[in-house]
Protein backbone atom coordinates (compact mmCIF):
# COMPACT_ATOMS: atom_id res chain seq x y z
CA UNK A 1 0.00 0.00 0.00
CA UNK A 2 1.32 3.55 -1.10
CA UNK A 3 -0.14 6.42 1.13
CA UNK A 4 0.52 10.37 0.10
CA UNK A 5 0.12 12.00 3.31
CA UNK A 6 -0.10 15.81 3.00
CA UNK A 7 1.73 17.96 5.69
CA UNK A 8 1.96 20.87 3.53
CA UNK A 9 -0.28 22.78 5.93
CA UNK A 10 2.02 23.06 8.66
CA UNK A 11 4.65 25.92 8.75
CA UNK A 12 7.21 26.49 11.76
CA UNK A 13 5.18 27.15 14.56
CA UNK A 14 4.04 24.74 17.02
CA UNK A 15 0.16 24.22 16.38
CA UNK A 16 -2.31 21.40 16.84
CA UNK A 17 -2.35 21.26 13.63
CA UNK A 18 1.53 20.23 13.59
CA UNK A 19 1.60 18.02 16.86
CA UNK A 20 -1.35 15.77 15.13
CA UNK A 21 0.69 15.33 11.84
CA UNK A 22 3.81 14.97 13.71
CA UNK A 23 2.76 12.04 16.34
CA UNK A 24 0.64 10.29 13.44
CA UNK A 25 3.74 10.09 11.66
CA UNK A 26 6.08 8.80 14.50
CA UNK A 27 4.12 5.83 14.42
CA UNK A 28 1.98 4.92 11.20
CA UNK A 29 5.10 3.84 9.47
CA UNK A 30 6.44 1.50 12.10
CA UNK A 31 2.84 -0.02 12.46
CA UNK A 32 2.63 -0.67 8.63
CA UNK A 33 6.24 -1.53 7.93
CA UNK A 34 5.32 -2.77 4.10
CA UNK A 35 3.52 0.25 3.23
CA UNK A 36 5.44 3.38 1.48
CA UNK A 37 4.82 6.23 3.06
CA UNK A 38 5.17 9.56 0.82
CA UNK A 39 4.96 12.60 2.91
CA UNK A 40 4.41 16.05 1.09
CA UNK A 41 5.72 19.32 2.21
CA UNK A 42 6.41 22.72 1.14
CA UNK A 43 10.20 22.46 1.80
CA UNK A 44 13.18 21.04 2.84
CA UNK A 45 13.46 22.76 5.53
CA UNK A 46 9.68 21.59 7.22
CA UNK A 47 11.33 17.88 5.81
CA UNK A 48 14.23 18.39 8.28
CA UNK A 49 12.20 19.48 11.37
CA UNK A 50 9.68 16.82 10.86
CA UNK A 51 12.22 14.40 10.64
CA UNK A 52 13.79 15.57 13.86
CA UNK A 53 10.49 15.98 15.77
CA UNK A 54 9.23 12.70 14.88
CA UNK A 55 12.54 10.48 15.14
CA UNK A 56 12.18 8.92 11.55
CA UNK A 57 15.47 8.82 10.97
CA UNK A 58 15.09 4.61 10.65
CA UNK A 59 12.32 4.82 8.63
CA UNK A 60 13.19 2.94 5.38
CA UNK A 61 9.73 2.81 4.33
CA UNK A 62 9.18 7.14 4.44
CA UNK A 63 9.99 9.36 1.19
CA UNK A 64 10.00 13.16 1.32
CA UNK A 65 8.02 15.14 -1.65
CA UNK A 66 7.59 18.66 -2.03
CA UNK A 67 5.50 20.87 -3.79
CA UNK A 68 5.68 24.35 -2.88
CA UNK A 69 2.19 25.34 -3.39
CA UNK A 70 -0.98 25.86 -0.63
CA UNK A 71 -4.41 23.81 -1.15
CA UNK A 72 -5.94 26.39 -3.16
CA UNK A 73 -3.21 26.74 -5.72
CA UNK A 74 -4.56 24.96 -9.25
CA UNK A 75 -1.36 24.59 -10.28
CA UNK A 76 -0.65 22.62 -7.07
CA UNK A 77 -3.62 20.61 -7.60
CA UNK A 78 -2.36 19.24 -10.99
CA UNK A 79 0.76 18.48 -10.08
CA UNK A 80 -0.51 16.66 -7.07
CA UNK A 81 -2.38 14.57 -9.01
CA UNK A 82 0.07 13.73 -11.31
CA UNK A 83 2.28 12.90 -8.44
CA UNK A 84 -0.31 10.30 -7.04
CA UNK A 85 -0.22 8.54 -10.40
CA UNK A 86 3.56 8.79 -10.74
CA UNK A 87 4.01 7.06 -7.11
CA UNK A 88 1.20 4.98 -7.67
CA UNK A 89 -0.33 6.12 -4.52
CA UNK A 90 -3.28 3.99 -3.18
CA UNK A 91 -4.34 6.84 -0.41
CA UNK A 92 -4.23 10.48 -0.75
CA UNK A 93 -4.53 11.57 3.05
CA UNK A 94 -5.32 15.24 3.79
CA UNK A 95 -5.11 16.67 7.75
CA UNK A 96 -7.37 19.36 6.59
CA UNK A 97 -10.99 19.83 5.30
CA UNK A 98 -10.32 23.04 3.54
CA UNK A 99 -8.71 22.01 0.77
CA UNK A 100 -9.76 22.52 -2.75
CA UNK A 101 -8.45 19.31 -4.66
CA UNK A 102 -10.52 17.63 -1.92
CA UNK A 103 -13.61 19.76 -3.05
CA UNK A 104 -13.37 19.71 -6.90
CA UNK A 105 -12.56 16.00 -6.67
CA UNK A 106 -8.91 16.07 -8.12
CA UNK A 107 -7.70 12.41 -6.72
CA UNK A 108 -10.58 11.10 -8.63
CA UNK A 109 -8.72 8.55 -10.77
CA UNK A 110 -5.35 9.71 -9.84
CA UNK A 111 -5.61 7.35 -6.20
CA UNK A 112 -8.12 4.22 -5.13
CA UNK A 113 -9.57 6.33 -2.56
CA UNK A 114 -9.07 9.64 -0.56
CA UNK A 115 -9.08 10.25 3.57
CA UNK A 116 -9.78 13.86 5.41
CA UNK A 117 -9.45 14.51 9.04
CA UNK A 118 -11.50 17.30 10.26
CA UNK A 119 -10.62 18.93 13.50
CA UNK A 120 -13.61 21.25 14.09
CA UNK A 121 -16.67 22.73 11.92
CA UNK A 122 -15.62 24.61 9.22
CA UNK A 123 -18.41 26.93 9.27
CA UNK A 124 -17.88 28.36 13.30
CA UNK A 125 -15.02 30.53 13.90
CA UNK A 126 -13.50 33.54 11.98
CA UNK A 127 -13.78 34.73 8.04
CA UNK A 128 -16.58 36.44 6.77
CA UNK A 129 -19.72 35.35 5.38
CA UNK A 130 -17.62 34.57 2.01
CA UNK A 131 -15.52 32.17 3.85
CA UNK A 132 -17.67 30.49 5.73
CA UNK A 133 -19.50 29.41 2.57
CA UNK A 134 -16.50 28.75 1.00
CA UNK A 135 -15.37 26.35 3.77
CA UNK A 136 -18.67 24.43 3.98
CA UNK A 137 -18.66 23.89 0.07
CA UNK A 138 -15.28 22.12 0.34
CA UNK A 139 -16.27 20.32 3.55
CA UNK A 140 -19.70 19.06 2.17
CA UNK A 141 -17.30 18.21 -1.30
CA UNK A 142 -15.04 16.41 0.57
CA UNK A 143 -17.29 13.86 2.69
CA UNK A 144 -19.20 13.43 -0.84
CA UNK A 145 -15.99 12.37 -2.35
CA UNK A 146 -13.81 10.63 0.40
CA UNK A 147 -14.04 7.39 1.09
CA UNK A 148 -13.93 8.21 4.84
CA UNK A 149 -13.46 11.28 6.63
CA UNK A 150 -11.93 11.22 10.56
CA UNK A 151 -13.91 13.30 13.17
CA UNK A 152 -11.72 14.30 16.10
CA UNK A 153 -14.46 13.75 18.77
CA UNK A 154 -18.04 12.36 19.00
CA UNK A 155 -19.59 15.69 19.30
CA UNK A 156 -17.60 17.12 16.09
CA UNK A 157 -19.26 14.10 13.81
CA UNK A 158 -22.78 14.10 14.92
CA UNK A 159 -22.63 17.86 14.34
CA UNK A 160 -21.52 17.40 11.01
CA UNK A 161 -24.03 14.71 9.74
CA UNK A 162 -26.81 16.78 11.32
CA UNK A 163 -25.74 20.29 9.61
CA UNK A 164 -25.08 18.40 6.23
CA UNK A 165 -27.61 16.41 6.56
CA UNK A 166 -26.37 12.80 5.89
CA UNK A 167 -27.80 9.78 4.62
CA UNK A 168 -27.16 6.29 5.54
CA UNK A 169 -24.45 5.58 3.41
CA UNK A 170 -22.83 9.01 3.87
CA UNK A 171 -22.64 8.79 7.64
CA UNK A 172 -20.92 6.13 7.69
CA UNK A 173 -17.96 7.09 6.11
CA UNK A 174 -17.38 9.86 9.06
CA UNK A 175 -14.83 7.77 11.78
CA UNK A 176 -14.24 9.42 15.18
CA UNK A 177 -10.84 8.90 15.82
CA UNK A 178 -9.29 10.81 19.12
CA UNK A 179 -6.20 12.66 19.45
CA UNK A 180 -3.62 12.35 22.06
CA UNK A 181 -1.33 13.79 24.54
CA UNK A 182 2.29 13.14 24.53
CA UNK A 183 4.21 11.56 27.40
CA UNK A 184 5.99 14.68 27.74
CA UNK A 185 2.81 15.97 30.19
CA UNK A 186 1.90 12.94 31.61
CA UNK A 187 5.61 13.05 33.17
CA UNK A 188 5.62 16.63 34.65
CA UNK A 189 5.72 17.10 38.25
CA UNK A 190 4.47 20.35 39.47
CA UNK A 191 6.11 22.37 42.22
CA UNK A 192 4.84 23.60 45.01
CA UNK A 193 2.74 26.75 44.42
CA UNK A 194 3.43 27.94 48.16
CA UNK A 195 4.56 31.56 48.00
CA UNK A 196 4.30 31.67 43.88
CA UNK A 197 2.46 34.18 41.89
CA UNK A 198 -0.86 31.91 40.68
CA UNK A 199 -0.30 31.76 36.61
CA UNK A 200 -3.27 31.63 34.59
CA UNK A 201 -2.28 29.44 31.30
CA UNK A 202 -3.70 30.13 27.88
CA UNK A 203 -2.40 27.68 25.23
CA UNK A 204 -3.82 28.40 21.36
CA UNK A 205 -3.64 30.84 18.47
CA UNK A 206 -5.67 34.27 18.42
CA UNK A 207 -8.16 33.70 16.25
CA UNK A 208 -11.58 35.49 16.71
CA UNK A 209 -13.50 32.38 17.92
CA UNK A 210 -11.10 31.43 20.43
CA UNK A 211 -12.59 34.30 22.76
CA UNK A 212 -8.69 35.12 24.10
CA UNK A 213 -10.04 39.01 24.34
CA UNK A 214 -12.87 37.36 26.56
CA UNK A 215 -9.88 36.11 28.53
CA UNK A 216 -8.03 39.30 28.81
CA UNK A 217 -10.87 41.47 30.14
CA UNK A 218 -12.15 38.43 32.69
CA UNK A 219 -8.20 38.16 34.14
CA UNK A 220 -7.86 42.08 34.31
CA UNK A 221 -11.54 41.70 36.45
CA UNK A 222 -10.21 39.29 38.37
CA UNK A 223 -7.28 41.55 39.28
CA UNK A 224 -9.55 44.22 40.15
CA UNK A 225 -11.47 41.77 42.73
CA UNK A 226 -8.79 40.29 44.73
CA UNK A 227 -6.24 43.02 44.42
CA UNK A 228 -3.63 40.61 44.02
CA UNK A 229 -0.82 38.68 42.27
CA UNK A 230 -1.82 37.01 39.06
CA UNK A 231 0.27 36.39 35.97
CA UNK A 232 -1.01 35.65 32.80
CA UNK A 233 0.56 33.59 30.56
CA UNK A 234 -0.34 33.26 26.66
CA UNK A 235 1.35 30.50 24.32
CA UNK A 236 0.67 31.80 21.40
CA UNK A 237 2.82 32.12 18.09
CA UNK A 238 1.16 35.33 16.71
CA UNK A 239 -0.99 37.32 19.00
CA UNK A 240 -3.28 40.10 17.54
CA UNK A 241 -2.40 43.61 17.93
CA UNK A 242 -5.57 43.93 19.48
CA UNK A 243 -4.81 41.52 22.23
CA UNK A 244 -1.90 43.28 22.76
CA UNK A 245 -3.48 46.47 22.81
CA UNK A 246 -6.14 45.53 24.74
CA UNK A 247 -3.81 44.00 27.30
CA UNK A 248 -2.20 47.76 27.67
CA UNK A 249 -5.76 49.52 27.93
CA UNK A 250 -6.70 47.94 30.43
CA UNK A 251 -3.30 48.43 32.74
CA UNK A 252 -2.13 44.78 32.85
CA UNK A 253 0.82 44.82 30.32
CA UNK A 254 3.10 43.99 33.42
CA UNK A 255 0.78 41.08 34.46
CA UNK A 256 0.82 39.49 30.92
CA UNK A 257 3.32 37.65 29.15
CA UNK A 258 3.20 36.70 25.56
CA UNK A 259 5.64 33.66 24.65
CA UNK A 260 6.04 31.09 21.97
CA UNK A 261 7.17 27.39 22.55
CA UNK A 262 9.55 25.33 20.72
CA UNK A 263 8.77 22.32 21.36
CA UNK A 264 6.50 20.15 23.87
CA UNK A 265 8.64 19.84 26.79
CA UNK A 266 8.90 23.83 26.72
CA UNK A 267 5.07 23.38 26.58
CA UNK A 268 4.72 20.60 29.28
CA UNK A 269 6.82 23.14 31.72
CA UNK A 270 4.07 25.85 31.61
CA UNK A 271 1.55 23.10 32.05
CA UNK A 272 3.11 22.12 35.31
CA UNK A 273 3.84 25.66 36.57
CA UNK A 274 0.30 27.02 36.02
CA UNK A 275 -2.24 27.39 38.37
CA UNK A 276 -5.01 26.57 35.89
CA UNK A 277 -5.33 26.57 32.54
CA UNK A 278 -8.17 28.83 31.03
CA UNK A 279 -9.42 27.75 27.39
CA UNK A 280 -12.37 30.10 26.51
CA UNK A 281 -13.29 29.25 23.32
CA UNK A 282 -16.55 28.51 22.15
CA UNK A 283 -16.27 26.19 19.29
CA UNK A 284 -13.63 23.10 19.23
CA UNK A 285 -13.74 19.76 17.31
CA UNK A 286 -11.23 18.00 20.15
CA UNK A 287 -8.95 21.22 22.14
CA UNK A 288 -5.62 19.50 21.93
CA UNK A 289 -4.59 22.00 25.34
CA UNK A 290 -7.64 20.52 27.18
CA UNK A 291 -6.13 16.86 26.65
CA UNK A 292 -2.48 18.28 27.38
CA UNK A 293 -3.59 20.01 30.47
CA UNK A 294 -5.39 16.99 31.77
CA UNK A 295 -2.50 14.52 31.62
CA UNK A 296 -0.16 17.57 32.90
CA UNK A 297 -2.22 17.48 36.41
CA UNK A 298 -3.44 21.57 35.80
CA UNK A 299 -7.15 22.17 36.70
CA UNK A 300 -9.13 23.37 33.52
CA UNK A 301 -11.77 25.99 33.04
CA UNK A 302 -13.42 26.04 29.63
CA UNK A 303 -16.80 27.22 27.86
CA UNK A 304 -19.69 25.18 28.24
CA UNK A 305 -19.63 23.23 25.16
CA UNK A 306 -20.62 20.11 23.89
CA UNK A 307 -16.71 19.18 22.88
CA UNK A 308 -15.46 19.92 26.08
CA UNK A 309 -17.82 18.30 28.23
CA UNK A 310 -17.05 15.19 25.97
CA UNK A 311 -13.53 15.79 25.87
CA UNK A 312 -13.12 16.95 30.06
CA UNK A 313 -16.02 14.41 31.41
CA UNK A 314 -15.93 16.39 34.86
CA UNK A 315 -12.59 17.37 35.00
CA UNK A 316 -12.98 20.85 33.99
CA UNK A 317 -14.94 23.99 35.94
CA UNK A 318 -17.23 25.46 32.84
CA UNK A 319 -18.30 28.99 32.14
CA UNK A 320 -20.78 30.73 29.38
CA UNK A 321 -18.85 31.41 26.14
CA UNK A 322 -18.01 35.07 25.65
CA UNK A 323 -19.14 35.88 29.27
CA UNK A 324 -16.18 37.69 30.86
CA UNK A 325 -17.81 38.00 33.99
CA UNK A 326 -18.64 34.12 34.33
CA UNK A 327 -15.39 33.35 33.45
CA UNK A 328 -13.90 35.45 36.18
CA UNK A 329 -15.86 33.67 38.37
CA UNK A 330 -14.81 30.42 37.28
CA UNK A 331 -11.18 31.45 37.55
CA UNK A 332 -11.74 33.49 41.38
CA UNK A 333 -13.38 29.92 42.62
CA UNK A 334 -10.50 27.36 41.08
CA UNK A 335 -8.11 29.87 42.74
CA UNK A 336 -10.22 30.16 46.49
CA UNK A 337 -11.23 26.21 46.53
CA UNK A 338 -8.63 23.40 47.04
CA UNK A 339 -11.15 21.01 46.72
CA UNK A 340 -12.81 21.65 43.78
CA UNK A 341 -9.11 22.05 42.19
CA UNK A 342 -7.83 18.72 43.40
CA UNK A 343 -11.10 17.10 42.26
CA UNK A 344 -10.08 18.84 38.93
CA UNK A 345 -6.88 17.15 38.67
CA UNK A 346 -7.78 14.08 39.76
CA UNK A 347 -10.49 13.59 37.03
CA UNK A 348 -8.49 15.48 34.75
CA UNK A 349 -5.50 12.40 35.36
CA UNK A 350 -7.77 10.03 34.91
CA UNK A 351 -9.85 11.13 31.63
CA UNK A 352 -6.34 11.39 30.58
CA UNK A 353 -5.62 7.62 30.37
CA UNK A 354 -8.58 7.72 27.42
CA UNK A 355 -6.36 9.55 25.06
CA UNK A 356 -3.55 8.15 22.95
CA UNK A 357 -1.38 8.68 20.47
CA UNK A 358 -0.87 5.57 19.74
CA UNK A 359 -4.39 4.59 19.48
CA UNK A 360 -5.11 7.66 17.30
CA UNK A 361 -2.38 5.68 14.99
CA UNK A 362 -3.91 2.50 14.96
CA UNK A 363 -7.61 3.79 14.06
CA UNK A 364 -6.13 6.26 11.73
CA UNK A 365 -4.48 3.38 10.31
CA UNK A 366 -7.40 1.30 10.65
CA UNK A 367 -9.43 3.82 8.53
CA UNK A 368 -7.22 3.83 5.58
CA UNK A 369 -7.32 -0.05 5.56
CA UNK A 370 -10.78 0.19 5.32
CA UNK A 371 -10.60 3.16 2.89
CA UNK A 372 -8.49 1.45 0.66
CA UNK A 373 -11.12 -2.09 0.13
CA UNK A 374 -14.33 0.54 -0.11
CA UNK A 375 -14.90 1.37 3.58
CA UNK A 376 -16.93 -0.31 6.55
CA UNK A 377 -19.82 -0.11 8.62
CA UNK A 378 -18.92 3.33 11.17
CA UNK A 379 -18.54 1.95 14.60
Amino acid sequence: MRVLFDARCIGDELSAMRVYIRELLRRLPALAPDWTWHVLVRDNATARSLVAEAGMDGFQNVAFEMLPYGFTSFVGNARLAALLVRRRCDIYFSPMVVNSFLAFGGFRGACRAAVVAVHGNPTHGYGGPFRVLARRFCLSRAVAGCAAVIADSATLRDGLISMLRLHRSARSKLRMVYGGASEAFEAIRRPSCDGRTPTVLYVGCDKPHKNLATLVRAFAELKRRGGRALHLLIVCDDPSRGTRGLVRDLGIADDVSFVSVAGSRELAIAYGEAAMLVSPSGHEGFSLPIVEAMAAGTPIICCDEASRDEISQGAAIHAQPSDEHALCDAMERMLADDGIRAECVRRGRERARDFSWDKTAEETLRVFSEAAVGGKEAR
